[in-house]
C-alpha cells in the first residue's frame, strides 16, 4: 500500500487466535468467539463481516443486539449465494437461512446488507473467506468461519490486526484503504469511488447500496427464505454443525450447550466490561 500504509516492522498490535477442539486431555478453547463477540460488541460505526458459514447462534444473537440499537453500526455481510455441495446445501444454507432472519427481525433501522457476490457475467462467487473488518481499527482473518464447529469443535487459528496505533497513528487508515479495496473488488469499481461513496452517504452500507443503484450489482442482495418441515428440523439442531465434542454426537443437546456455551461467553465480556447478548434469546434461533 501506498503513503502511510506501509507494511512496518512492529508487530505489538497483532494477536493470534488459537481454537483446538476439547480432546480427552485438554479443555477446549473458544478464543476465536470470544474475540468475535468482543469485536461486535466494540464496534461503533461497522462491522464488515465475509464468511464461507453465517450459522452461529451466539454471533447471530450478538449481531442481532446490535442490529436493534437506535445508534449501533451498519452490519455488512458477504457470502456465497449457496453452497456448492448437496450437504451443506442441506445442512449450512439451511441453518444461514434461520441466522439471516434472526438479523432481519432484529433490523430495526435499516442497518443490515446481506450480499452474494457474483461474476460481471452474473454467475455466483463461492466466497472461502473467514474476514472481519470492525470500523476503520480491527481486521482479523484466518481459518475460523462463523459456525459452531469453528467456534469450539474444529481446530482453527487466525490472526487479529489492532491497528490503533500503527503506521505512527495512521493504522486506521490503512484498514480503511483495505476495506474499500474489498468493496471495490467485488462490486467491480475502482476503491476511491468506495471511499468517496462511504464519505457521501456517512456510512459502509448505505455506500453500497448507492453504488448499487449506479448499476455496480455485483453484490446481490442475500435474505432468508421460507424453511419447510424437513429444512427447519434441519436448523433447529444445527444437523451437521456440532456446538462442542459434547453434542457432536448427541444433536438432540445441542440447543443445551449453546445455551451453556453463550453464557459463559457473556460471563467472560461481562467481565471485560464489554456488552454481551442474551443467553435466554438463542431459543428463537
Amino acid at each position: 500500500m501506498a503513503g502511510p500504509c506501509r507494511p512496518g516492522p512492529d508487530r505489538r498490535d497483532r494477536g493470534n487466535l488459537a481454537d483446538p477442539g476439547a480432546l480427552k486431555s485438554h479443555e477446549e478453547r473458544r478464543e476465536g468467539e470470544a474475540a468475535t463477540l468482543a469485536a461486535i460488541a466494540s464496534a461503533r460505526r461497522s462491522l464488515y463481516l465475509e464468511n464461507q458459514y453465517f450459522t452461529s447462534p451466539i454471533v447471530a444473537e450478538a449481531l442481532a443486539e446490535r442490529l436493534e440499537e437506535p445508534d449501533g453500526p451498519d452490519v455488512v455481510l458477504v457470502s456465497t449465494q449457496h453452497s456448492p455441495s448437496w450437504f451443506d446445501q442441506m445442512t449450512m444454507d439451511r441453518t444461514r437461512s434461520a441466522f439471516l432472519r434472526r438479523l432481519e427481525t432484529s433490523d430495526l433501522h435499516g442497518r443490515l446488507h446481506a450480499y452474494s457476490p457474483v461474476t460481471a457475467s452474473g454467475e455466483t462467487i463461492i466466497v472461502h473467506a473467514k474476514l472481519a473488518i470492525v470500523d476503520d481499527r480491527y481486521i482479523r482473518l484466518g481459518s475460523s468461519n462463523m459456525n459452531n464447529r469453528s467456534e469450539g469443535f474444529d481446530t482453527e487459528c487466525d490472526l487479529t490486526i489492532d491497528a490503533a496505533s500503527a503506521n505512527d497513528g495512521q493504522g486506521g487508515v490503512c484498514v480503511a484503504v483495505f476495506r474499500d479495496r474489498l468493496v471495490a473488488h467485488w462490486l467491480g469499481c475502482d476503491e476511491g469511488r468506495v471511499r468517496d461513496e462511504v464519505k457521501a452517504q456517512g456510512g459502509l452500507g448505505r455506500a453500497i447500496e448507492a453504488l448499487r443503484r449506479t448499476g455496480l450489482d455485483r453484490l446481490r442482495p442475500l435474505h432468508s427464505e421460507p424453511l419447510g418441515r424437513f429444512a427447519t428440523l434441519v436448523a433447529s439442531f444445527h444437523l451437521g454443525d456440532p456446538v462442542s465434542a459434547h453434542d457432536s454426537l448427541r444433536p438432540w443437546k445441542r440447543r443445551a450447550v449453546t445455551r451453556l456455551k453463550l453464557s459463559q461467553a457473556r460471563r467472560r465480556l461481562a467481565e471485560a466490561r464489554l456488552p454481551a447478548p442474551d443467553p435466554a434469546a438463542t431459543t428463537r434461533i
